[in-house]
């Protein structure tokens, strides 16, 4: 079974993704400060753009693990071109997926949120989608 993930024409729900007291810089000052909801939406949409066409680009088909952390290194190049901080990837990420595999992410942070965690390591929430995209028709290695 292939999955494609599409990126929707419709404003995705941001309700969610509002940074908390507790999620923005360091409390030494050092690290980065986090992007407002309205600016890491704009840096999504940037990023969504194709800079030819003026269209909404679609994403790959994702039919393999491989492809899966091809596309995935691909937004991280974006990420770091748009000055998202990592610690907002997740939230990004979030914003670009559609369909089953965007609510079941959206319920695993919520769900980390509840715990008190209110930033998703990038790391952990990569293999998250793996798990989550493997479970939705392809085995990931």
């Amino acid at each position: 079974m292939i999955i494609e993930l599409n990126i929707s024409d419709s404003a995705p729900d941001t309700a969610s993704i509002k940074p908390t007291s507790s999620s923005s810089a360091s409390s030494s000052g050092t690290g980065p400060t986090l992007l407002s909801e309205f600016e890491l939406r704009r840096c999504v949409v940037r990023i969504r753009l194709d800079a030819t066409t003026g269209q909404l680009s679609s994403q790959p088909i994702l039919d393999s693990d491989d492809a899966l952390l091809s596309w995935i290194h691909c937004l991280e190049l974006a990420f770091k071109d748009s000055l998202i901080p990592q610690s907002q990837w997740s939230d990004a990420m979030i914003l670009l997926l559609e369909g089953p595999v965007n609510m079941e992410m959206r319920k695993r942070r919520q769900a980390r949120r509840e715990l008190g965690w209110s930033i998703w390591n990038w790391e952990d929430f990569v293999a998250s989608l793996r798990e989550v995209v493997g479970e939705f028709g392809f085995t990931l290695s």
